[in-house]
């Protein structure tokens, strides 16, 4: 990928740059191909890719006149940590390279509002969770989160060979961490402290569940 340039060719909202595109993808391939784009927006969501070589942040700008979710744009990075910085709801401003498909490639982040990442010990999390646990889903709902935790147990999804992991937590309640690459499982063993980057998908009595997660090593 090209490293982007000094200054930015366009800058627009990222919900004005996903309309462009989904209006006339021909002519906004034209408009903006090979040009450096700055984009605004606010973070609806971020992961990483395919046997974890790439990864992205997927930013969007409000549009009440758009009725089921607002245009978004998906900027994709070689790095694949570069989703990890990135929380739901986050304001950022970020410079890249568009490629021929209309792709936003090479970015390089120019701003960042206040974090919306929620740091927290597996520990802590799930002790939340048994002393309130409709308090602790109205706090975390929607929320980002970085868990980190020591495995306690490395289970099989029942009637599966795929495996997932669970974090100690409190006496009562454990956190359960489904990857979206099944395969990093494998290489964990119990013992081991590790970091996962995702949202609470459910949660019921014993314990709480992170899905899809995503690993995290810095």
């Amino acid at each position: 990928m090209t490293a982007p340039s000094s200054a930015a060719d366009f800058k627009l909202p990222a919900g004005e740059f996903a309309k462009e595109l989904r209006k006339d993808a021909k002519a906004a391939r034209e408009k903006y191909q090979g040009k450096t784009v700055e984009l605004t927006g606010v973070v609806a969501s971020a992961a990483q890719g395919f046997e974890g070589k790439n990864s992205y942040v997927s930013v969007e700008t409000p549009d009440p006149a758009v009725k089921f979710g607002s245009p978004d744009v998906m900027c994709l990075s070689s790095d694949p940590e570069f989703f990890a910085q990135f929380g739901r709801g986050q304001t950022v401003r970020i410079k890249g390279k568009i490629g021929k498909f209309g792709e936003f490639l090479s970015e390089e982040v120019l701003e960042k509002g206040p974090e919306t990442l929620i740091r927290v010990s597996s520990e802590a999390l799930t002790k939340e969770f048994t002393a309130d646990r409709e308090k602790a889903v109205a706090k975390y709902d929607r929320k980002t989160l970085v868990v980190s935790g020591k495995i306690s147990a490395i289970k099989p999804y029942p009637g599966l060979k795929v495996k997932y992991i669970e974090l100690t937590g409190d006496s009562k309640t454990v956190i359960e961490c489904r990857y979206s690459d099944t395969n990093v499982v494998e290489k964990y063993q119990v013992g081991q402290t590790v970091k996962v980057y995702g949202a609470i998908a459910t949660s019921g009595e014993g314990a709480v569940n992170i899905a899809p997660c995503y690993p995290v090593t810095k």
